[in-house]
Order: C-alpha cells, then structure tokens, then sequence
C-alpha cells in the first residue's frame, strides 16, 4: 500500500501546483470594437483569410478574446460593405460538409506582433 500512497500523494501535490498555476492566469479581455487591440488583431488575421477567399475581407466579429499574448476571435468574412462571400467557389468539394465560411483563430502576440 505505501507505493500507492506515495503515488495518490505525489498526484495530489501536482494537483495543486497545475492549480495554483491556472489561478495565476490574468483576466481575459475583450476589445472593444475599433480599438487599436481589436484593429491589430483583425489585421494580423485578415491576409491569411485573404490568401484562400481573395481580397479585400472584412468581419463581423462575433467574439474577440485576450489573455496573455493569446487571442481568439470567431468572425464571419464578408466582402466590404457587407457583401456575401460565396463558400461554394472556394471550398466546392467540401462546402456539404461545412457550415458556413465562420473564422475561429487563435493568434499569439510576440516579438511585437
């Protein structure tokens, strides 16, 4: 019984270290709309949607979270003014399968970028 012990014991101590350093953890943020945050993020998003849907993309940002240097935004592409971005001429072999063009990415700041 005592290795099992030992065991449950060296679990326990790992337990409250994972959790004393999960409390550590800041807040998360959200920017808001036309913020100079919320701006660099889209931006450093918008040329990889680009490269598959073709230029110029803009958002409607469902969420845009921060915490530590890490971002995530769900977004819905869309051609400036609102226009409809059709799925099918880009993803037409996959498009019965998906729903919808929704941008979930998560972006990491560093090297001040």
């Amino acid at each position: 019984m005592r290795p099992l012990a030992a065991l449950l014991a060296a679990g326990l101590l790992l337990a409250d270290a994972a959790s004393a350093q999960a409390q550590s953890v800041g807040p998360t943020a959200q920017p808001a709309p036309n913020s100079p945050q919320r701006r660099a993020i889209m931006d450093a998003l918008r040329p990889r949607i680009e490269a598959v849907l073709d230029r110029p993309v803009e958002f409607v940002v469902s969420r845009v979270a921060v915490r530590d240097g890490w971002a995530l935004v769900i977004a819905e592409p869309q051609r400036p003014g609102g226009g409809r971005i059709d799925g099918r001429r880009y993803f037409a072999r996959d498009w019965d399968n998906m729903d919808g063009l929704t941008v979930t990415a998560i972006l990491r700041y560093r090297a001040g970028r």
